[in-house]
């Protein structure tokens, strides 16, 4: 299976959209645990994993990042920065298999010195925002299917406009937790037609949960059960905030006829 074919298997199996970030702090982590991709392999063999690179470099150097995240470290899909252009993140759409997330809007303040400027392209008289650019031509790029955008939860009306150019694109959603992102508000801009298209990531809300109030970690045992309460949370949240599914029409009933061993109906 491809990379979005596991997506939707395991979100179907964990009935989840959520997506959890391992931003790790290398001072509470022991120095012969740090086999991350491996160790979820095992728990989970088509459990995706998203290596947040942000590469995007002259073609060469980004046929070898595509090498070296989708072969050496194994991640099923990667995150690129379109900055240089087409030709830069090619060797990574070029993955069939793999899936690539293209930074559109992020979720960090600083996006906006870049991401927001009014541009006009040749032969056009319509002004739009760098990000809107960005989402039109990974329309174009998205030639394998395998293409995604990263939105950030912190702008939920930038959300509902890639959506609107992006009608059918995953998008990978940043920017929940910590950050200050809504939950509600992100999923009723994100959501597609289908009712999800689209994964919530949240790292520290998740990773430093299992810290105590004097900032050390808990034990392991409490350590887990503090991250798994707080991921059932945040997972069952975004949940409940889905479109419900269209109910299907009730099927008529037969007709009841008259006669032996049957009854009719008449008005009293």
């Amino acid at each position: 299976m491809n990379f979005l074919e596991n997506l939707a298997k395991v979100s179907q199996q964990n009935k989840s959209l959520l997506c959890v970030g391992l931003d790790p702090d290398v001072n509470m982590i022991p120095n012969d645990r740090q086999k991350t991709v491996e160790l979820i392999r095992e728990a989970n063999p088509i459990m995706p994993i998203i290596g947040d690179g942000k590469r995007g470099d002259i073609g060469i150097n980004s046929l070898a990042y595509a090498r070296t995240l989708f072969d050496t470290y194994g991640f099923d899909a990667v995150t690129v920065n379109p900055y240089m252009g087409y030709d830069t993140i090619k060797p990574f759409l070029d993955r069939k298999d793999k899936g690539v997330f293209i930074l559109c809007r992020t979720s960090n303040p600083g996006g906006m010195d870049i991401q927001e400027l009014k541009v006009v392209r040749e032969g056009e008289t319509t002004a739009r925002t760098v990000y809107e650019v960005v989402a039109e031509l990974t329309l174009k790029w998205n030639e394998n299917g395998n293409a995604g955008l990263v939105v950030g939860a912190t702008y939920p009306e930038q959300i509902h406009r890639v959506r609107q150019i992006c009608p059918d694109m995953l998008f990978l959603i940043p920017g929940v937790g910590w950050q200050g992102g809504n939950v509600e508000k992100t999923v009723h801009n994100a959501v597609d037609s289908q009712g999800k298209g689209f994964i919530i990531n949240v790292s520290r809300q998740i990773m430093y949960a299992s810290k105590t109030p004097a900032g050390t970690q808990s034990i392991p045992s409490q350590a887990i059960r503090k991250m798994r309460l707080v991921t059932r949370q945040l997972r069952n949240e975004i949940n409940s905030y889905l479109p419900s599914p269209p109910k299907k029409p009730a099927r008529p009933l037969p007709p009841i006829e008259s006669g032996r061993g049957a009854h009719s109906l008449r008005s009293v």
